[in-house]
């Protein structure tokens, strides 16, 4: 082993967490494998020995209580009497039961549901592993249509897949367009709660203020800190007035011909007087 450097491979540890030792101890196996094939290391009697060596005395020890570990030049029977060891007991039972609890996740698509359910399915030594999956995607599916399809044509499993691809496609599509429709009913509301104030190629419009042509385009309102004749309010003219109009109240006007007759007796009689003379006698009776 001079020249090869093998400390990137710790010891195995055979009583660490029970619950995560056998996936543990799958990496670990697997990080041997890779290191003996980077090393071009083909002896079997070499690769078993550089097995139970660099797994450390700890396991060292229990593969030598290990009965039919077979010869010294047989690896692939030391690699499977550890696997065997540190593999979990199953209890086929429980692991069938943690299968029927498996449903399809609101943001899963149908492959990744089934691929759960065949990794799920890998434990529990079902004698149809096809079909099991099959009843569970129809009894846990969220899509009410792929089981009717199921109910109604008992579909193979590869068929009821593609079925189901098909409908996420669909959906998909549809979501799109009526995602697109609610856009666009949103801009057209908006448009009409708030009309555009750019008048550029469009018809103006009136100022509810002034009852000009609006917008003013950069001058401000002519009715801006003006009051209203007619409610008082300041802000907008008395044509364009919303309050209820209020009788205008004016005296009364004496006709420009009456007044014109009036003013020329008078006139006449102030001539009249200035010319007759005074007399100093006294009148006789």
């Amino acid at each position: 082993m001079a020249g090869l450097d093998f400390s990137g491979i710790q010891q195995f540890d055979p009583h660490s967490e029970p619950s995560s030792l056998a996936s543990q101890g799958k990496e670990w196996l697997q990080r041997f494998k890779r290191c003996i094939v980077a090393f071009d290391i083909k002896d079997k009697a070499r690769k078993r020995a550089l097995l139970l060596y660099l797994a450390g005395p700890k396991v060292e020890t229990i593969f030598a209580t290990l009965s039919d570990t077979g010869e010294e030049n047989d690896f692939d029977k030391a690699i499977e009497k550890l696997t065997e060891y540190f593999a979990p007991k199953k209890n086929i039972l429980y692991e069938r039961h943690i299968f029927r609890q498996v449903s399809q996740r609101s943001d899963e698509t149908i492959d990744q549901f089934c691929t759960r359910l065949r990794h799920r399915a890998s434990t529990c030594e079902f004698d149809n592993v096809e079909d099991e999956i099959k009843t569970q995607i129809v009894e846990n599916c969220r899509s009410s249509r792929l089981r009717r399809k199921a109910f109604r044509d008992d579909p193979k499993l590869d068929d009821l897949i593609k079925y189901a691809r098909a409908l996420e496609i669909s959906d998909h599509h549809a979501e799109e367009m009526e995602k697109q429709h609610r856009q666009e009913a949103v801009y057209q509301n908006t448009r009409r709660d708030f009309p555009s104030r750019d008048i550029k190629g469009k018809q103006a419009q009136t100022c509810y203020n002034c009852g000009g042509t609006y917008p003013h385009q950069g001058r401000p309102c002519p009715a801006a800190g003006k009051t209203c004749h007619n409610c008082s309010n300041t802000g907008h003219f008395a044509r364009v007035c919303k309050s209820e109009q209020k009788p205008i109240s004016r005296k009364p006007r004496m006709p420009q011909d009456q007044y014109k007759s009036k003013a020329n007796k008078l006139n006449a009689l102030n001539q009249n007087r200035q010319q007759q003379p005074l007399s100093t006698e006294p009148t006789v009776q």
